[in-house]
């Protein structure tokens, strides 16, 4: 390995940036660089956003005031190649704080409510690549955002694109949801566990002409998801936090982002392979002694908990009420959410993939070792969470009740053959939610009446409390009823 690769290696053990590639028809953009701007960034065609913590001690105010200094409040972090085009926090209480960490500058977002935004620009992105130099401190879940664009009063992740720490608490950093309009739902696209605390570097590319999402940390491939190319708003960006409101409900700055940001740059087109490297050169020699500094400046103090150990050797499935005893069956089937057996004693299973199979036990020894497909979802089914077995002798046929997003269905054998000839739509018409549950649960009646669920709006917030402690569920709402058929 030759000492270069060594000392690449050596900084991307606590070092990510992240490059958000996302295809364009745009003409590039020749950027406003702007006289103070880092002149050992050379890759500058199509840069649109360029926001570098290290400039603010240098820049002076817009009215002539002193350059911001260790430990200020910032309202405004100035665009290094479009000088109308930088985020702003008019808020006191909300602002970041500029930080110095040895020789190196960041700027600290507390994870209560601190951001910066840009409002007022109407644009969009065919193409783009961003890189984040970041360091979050924690991770207590509900998607800490560290860059998000959406159009106006639209969500972040169905009019542009997000980048967040996803759903769930994390002890590590091991988790980054690469969202956006053609590439939609949350999804963990990281492999790699790192700690917090420490400098990283990504690299993320939205390819239309692959199709593909394609993500990489510290250099290493991490992971992939289907893009369907599609016009990315940039009509507004946030940086340190996301935007969006799930249900109804103005659209509100949502998951402020806990830890460090040194630099952000954007651009309005793909960079080449060699580009993108000269720019993650620029970024490991900029970042390296601040990747090695500020691991020591944020120990972790003895008030932020124990990670948990895992038991060796665990059952694949604890029961915590006694009298169970635990067998597993001899087949694989994928994400099954609902099972139940029928009338003759075979058992059919429901997947959160909307597929329907039909399990025996052929040897008799009590364990389910055949599996046939009952039914196929070919994209009909999205979200299926409950299963109703027809009674014996249904006129219908010998079948299956289930709700899903949208709708409740009953897949039906009108021959006998034991496979699916039918789905009937039994009950639809309700304006979905933004989550992939929708309808839940199922049973029927002596009269063969049937009653499904409809979820909360949010389910996180069933009642819909606001930031003052108010309630604003509508009682009129079919939202968290029990419906009947």
């Amino acid at each position: 390995m030759s000492d270069f690769l060594r000392r690449v290696h050596r900084f991307a053990r606590s070092f990510v940036v992240l490059t958000f590639v996302v295809c364009a028809t745009n003409d590039l953009v020749v950027a406003q660089i702007q006289t103070w701007a880092d002149p050992a960034m050379t890759v500058r065609d199509g840069l649109i956003t360029w926001l570098d913590a290290s400039r603010l001690d240098v820049i002076p105010g817009e009215n002539g005031e002193k350059p911001a200094a260790n430990g200020d409040d910032i309202s405004a972090w100035p665009n290094g190649a479009d000088p109308q085009q930088k985020v702003e926090q008019s808020s006191e209480k909300s602002r970041p704080r500029l930080v110095k960490v040895g020789e190196s500058w960041v700027i600290r977002f507390d994870g209560e409510d601190d951001h910066l935004r840009r409002t007022e620009t109407h644009s969009a992105l065919h193409a783009a690549t961003v890189f984040l130099v970041c360091a979050p401190h924690s991770n207590p879940g509900d998607f800490r955002g560290l860059v998000a664009t959406n159009a106006v009063d639209r969500r972040d992740y169905e009019s542009g694109f997000t980048i967040d720490l996803g759903p769930g608490p994390t002890s590590k950093f091991d988790h980054l949801n690469v969202e956006g309009r053609g590439f939609g739902s949350a999804k963990d696209l990281v492999n790699s566990s790192s700690d917090l605390g420490t400098l990283h570097i990504i690299e993320a590319s939205f390819d239309p002409a692959l199709k593909l999402v394609t993500l990489l940390f510290d250099g290493k491939n991490e992971g992939t998801r289907p893009f369907a190319p599609a016009e990315l708003s940039f009509d507004q960006l946030t940086i340190g936090a996301r935007f969006y409101t799930n249900g109804p409900g103005a659209m509100e700055v949502r998951g402020p982002f806990h830890g460090d940001l040194a630099e952000v740059l954007i651009y309005d087109r793909v960079l080449s392979a060699d580009e993108t490297k000269t720019v993650r050169e620029y970024l490991n020699a900029k970042y390296a002694k601040l990747a090695e500094d500020l691991p020591r400046e944020l120990k972790l103090s003895s008030t932020s908990g124990q990670p948990l150990v895992k038991a060796e050797n665990p059952p694949a499935i604890q029961m915590l009420q006694p009298g169970f005893s635990v067998h597993e069956l001899p087949v694989e089937l994928t994400n099954i959410n609902n099972v139940r057996y029928r009338a003759d004693g075979k058992l059919v299973t429901l997947g959160y993939n909307g597929d329907i199979h039909l399990l025996s036990d052929t040897d008799g020894d009590g364990l389910e070792d055949k599996v046939e497909l009952f039914w196929k979802n070919e994209g009909s089914v999205r979200g299926p969470l409950g299963m109703l077995l027809t009674p014996p002798n249904y006129p219908k046929g010998n079948g299956v009740f289930f709700p899903s997003k949208g709708k409740v269905s009953l897949v039906v054998d009108k021959d006998g053959d034991d496979k699916a000839d039918e789905e009937v739509i039994v009950a639809t018409g309700w304006k979905e939610i933004s989550q992939n549950v929708d309808a839940v649960g199922i049973t029927m009646d002596n009269e063969g009446c049937l009653y499904f669920g409809l979820g909360t709006v949010n389910y996180a917030n069933a009642y819909m409390v606001n930031d003052k402690g108010e309630s604003e569920y509508e009682l009129t709402s079919d939202r968290g009823t029990v419906q009947k058929v």
